[in-house]
């Protein structure tokens, strides 16, 4: 994972990491063409790798948090 993500970087991403426990990595990109360009590159060395990469959008938007009240017995 950090081989595939340190390649996305190189490739042009401009920012990425890995999840603290290891199975997600992650790496920024201004568009998602941006992002399918670069993923082709990287695609077969990670694939080499067992490294699935999935092209994802963020929310444009805060958290939404809704209170869920359960009586306890």
């Amino acid at each position: 994972m950090e081989t595939t993500v340190a390649r996305l970087m190189r490739e042009g991403a401009t920012g990425g990491g890995q999840t603290s426990w290891g199975p997600t990595g992650f790496a920024f990109v201004a568009s998602a063409a941006e992002a399918q360009r670069i993923s082709e590159r990287v695609l077969s060395d990670a694939e080499a790798a067992g490294v699935e990469i999935v092209i994802v959008e963020g929310l444009a938007h805060g958290a939404r948090i809704d209170a869920i009240y359960a009586l306890m017995a």
